[in-house]
């Protein structure tokens, strides 16, 4: 049996950490800032349609990114990590979207601040990662003994 002290540690492990809030809503912004660069770039311009398929792409993944970081800022481990390789993905979407766009003279607000985003979302995820998973850890210990935090 744990003692009360070692409870009351957990409950304020358990609660999710600054870094996880903030990386969390960054990559909830990046995500949603890469669908805006679909709408913007589809209902603003004519585009190609294999480039079409690029923008969905981008698009998708920014969804993938927007709930992973809404799970993040719960403080999930899994999310954390899996934020962390989306924005990385998304940053690297993002980057060749931008170089093409403008090679091809299309400039666009939300396709230049996509990849910054995507980068910073990124790192502030994988930064994330431990902090989490000790929020993980104790939220698991204090499930174990009867106590559901609802987070």
């Amino acid at each position: 049996m744990t003692s009360p002290a070692s409870s009351e540690d957990d409950f304020q492990t358990a609660q999710p950490p600054a870094i996880a809030k903030v990386a969390g809503g960054v990559a909830l912004g990046a995500g949603a800032l890469a669908v805006l660069v679909l709408a913007q770039t589809v209902t603003g311009f004519w585009v190609r349609s294999d480039f079409k398929i690029g923008l969905v792409v981008l698009a998708a993944l920014g969804v993938a990114d927007a709930v992973f970081g809404l799970a993040l800022m719960r403080a999930r481990a899994w999310a954390a990590i899996a934020s962390a390789a989306g924005c990385a993905a998304l940053f690297l979407g993002a980057s060749i979207w931008l170089f093409v766009s403008l090679r091809s003279g299309l400039v666009s607000l939300f396709a230049l601040g996509a990849p910054p985003l995507a980068f910073v979302a990124a790192v502030l995820a994988a930064i994330g990662v431990a902090p989490c998973r000790r929020a993980s850890a104790a939220r698991a210990r204090l499930a174990a003994q009867g106590l559901d935090m609802g987070t």
